[in-house]
């Protein structure tokens, strides 16, 4: 199971008018800090341009697959921290962890701050985790597996983990069943305020100032995993300019992700309103050669090299 710091290993990126590069101008310290009037990258969101700006090759690091409690895995090995929470450690403060009691005693911090991250917790579970998890007061919250999934006793928790897994992960069944708690609390509210609460956090930690020391991205994690062929991807944002909402296997169906692109020109690319996104391939090892099947049509093989 995977806790925040078993996310997967920061990436080294050398961008020279990347993607990054486009959105967030850059976000290191250059000597050379003559910034020439026109960028060759188009910026896509109204900010104070960077102070220094480097034409050439430049090493960034970060992390673009982060989870925090709003994941079911990470929630269930008693990790509490918030997508807040998961920016500051990013850019260099301390931050509590379980300890193998679950009990929240482990202080926890990098070494060298990161230059970019983004949160992309489960989008198949943003809704039933807030369910069970946010609001004592909420039916939901009681629900038993609810209960179970709030536990620290290992044990219990490997039941909860289990639970989930089958429900929304590994399942093969083309509709998707959702927890009991959703029939008591509403997880559609739920998901909606979790998905708020993503970009509000990435938000409230993207430095905008001409620094440009930190950049956030909103993102998300599809999980298709049919019988543990992993097929997730991540999906990550170019701006604040998103989804309205997060789009899962839960809309797609099992051994369907070319549906997650259709969704994503429809509900992002194609609006006109400057939303960009990409998803990237999370794991292929596990897939069982799924990940990167040959192309069943013209429209699976663009939209494929687009996202």
């Amino acid at each position: 199971m995977k806790t925040f710091l078993s996310t997967t290993i920061a990436s080294a990126l050398l961008l020279s008018g990347s993607v990054l590069a486009e959105a967030t101008e850059s976000s290191q310290t250059s000597v050379n800090n003559n910034i020439p009037e026109e960028l060759p990258f188009t910026v896509t969101e109204e900010r104070i341009r960077c102070a220094s700006y480097e034409p050439m090759k430049q090493p960034l690091f970060g992390d673009l697959h982060v989870h925090t409690s709003y994941s079911f895995d990470s929630f269930v090995s008693s990790q509490r921290n918030t997508p807040w929470d998961a920016y500051r450690y990013a850019k260099g403060e301390a931050i509590t962890l379980p300890d193998e009691s679950g009990d929240q005693k482990v202080i926890a911090q990098i070494q060298r701050p990161l230059d970019f991250t983004a949160v992309t917790d489960h989008a198949e579970f943003l809704g039933q985790i807030n369910v069970c998890t946010d609001d004592p007061t909420e039916p939901g919250y009681w629900f038993p597996y609810c209960m179970m999934t709030r536990s620290n006793t290992f044990p219990i928790q490997l039941l909860a983990a289990s639970y989930w897994q089958d429900l929304g992960v590994s399942s093969t069944r083309e509709n998707r069943d959702k927890s009991f708690a959703c029939t008591l609390s509403d997880c559609d509210e739920g998901q909606a305020k979790y998905w708020s609460n993503i970009q509000q956090a990435a938000e409230d930690h993207y430095d905008r100032t001409e620094a440009c020391n930190f950049t956030t991205m909103v993102g998300y994690e599809y999980t298709d995993a049919p019988q543990y062929k992993n097929m997730h991807r991540n999906v990550i944002f170019r701006n604040d300019k998103v989804a309205e909402k997060t789009i899962s296997t839960y809309e797609t169906g099992s051994y369907n992700y070319p549906e997650l692109w259709k969704e994503l020109r429809k509900e992002c690319t194609d609006k006109g309103n400057g939303c960009d996104v990409i998803s990237i391939p999370h794991n292929p090892n596990l897939s069982g050669g799924l990940m990167f099947r040959d192309p069943l049509n013209d429209e699976e093989r663009d939209n494929r090299i687009y996202f």
